[in-house]
């Protein structure tokens, strides 16, 4: 009969994969057989989560997906690109209403003041019957709490910091150990503090997701961060853009 045992060579290379995640996972979760979820994050997990908005910066950007169910059978999903280094970001925002209507589709660019519309029905014949042809983009101020799109743009670029924060901060505060999950195939730690709970990846020890509940509401968004690094993120065409400030008949009639 054919030994089940694995060559010495195979043997140890298994065993280095093995170790290798395990010195991964013991530099971003402290490991105790007594450990339960919910229990306060230890010293070690306070430096992690010190640093995680600070490694988000260094690493440049990140591709997001923000998904958020704010209404019966409705779901609101940002797909995108981000550039921390400039506070910018571009995507594809799908509003999907589970079959009852057409789901509605929109390109969204942000930068931490203002957001700017794309794609939207109505727009280029308006602002052609207003003497403006060839405008397939708009653009407004950024009103977080206001509307949805408006607090996931403004949340997007908070998810990093030019500089990181102290340990003793988080150990302050009630943050717990909430175990382990797994987001897009890679092994992540779960901590959570009061309505919010982040996903950090075991090897680089980056924000892989970041879930909460928007104040005052049962609204609930996850976002999901992947590709870690320089983003490159392209304003739309100044010439076929305007403010809704200008045209503000015209931004009401399109729903900006």
């Amino acid at each position: 009969m054919r030994s089940s045992r694995l060559p010495p060579l195979l043997l140890r290379a298994v065993l280095l994969l093995i170790v290798t995640a395990l010195l991964g996972l013991a530099g971003c979760v402290e490991e105790s057989p007594e450990r339960q979820i919910g229990d306060p994050i230890t010293p070690v997990e306070a430096e992690t989560l010190a640093g995680l908005l600070n490694r988000n910066f260094t690493a440049g950007g990140v591709a997001f997906r923000a998904v958020s169910p704010y209404a019966e059978n409705t779901t609101f999903t940002y797909t995108g690109t981000l550039d921390f280094t400039t506070g910018t970001g571009t995507g594809t925002a799908v509003t999907d209403y589970n079959g009852q209507q057409p789901a509605e589709s929109r390109s969204l660019y942000f930068s931490t003041d203002e957001v700017t519309f794309g794609d939207v029905p109505g727009l280029t014949d308006a602002m052609a019957a207003a003497g403006v042809p060839g405008v397939n983009f708009m653009r407004r101020q950024v009103q977080p709490g206001q509307d949805l799109i408006d607090t996931v743009v403004a949340l997007l670029p908070r998810l990093a910091a030019p500089e990181p924060d102290t340990a003793a901060a988080y150990l302050e505060r009630d943050y717990t150990f909430q175990g382990q999950t797994t987001i897009d195939g890679q092994l992540a730690a779960l901590f959570s503090f009061g309505q919010a709970q982040v996903a950090v990846g075991v090897t680089e020890k980056l924000l892989l997701q970041y879930v909460t509940t928007l104040p005052n509401s049962a609204i609930r968004i996850t976002i999901t961060l992947s590709d870690h690094g320089p983003q490159t993120v392209e304003a739309p065409p100044a010439e076929e853009t305007v403010a809704a400030t200008d045209y503000p008949e015209v931004a009401t009639a399109v729903g900006i």
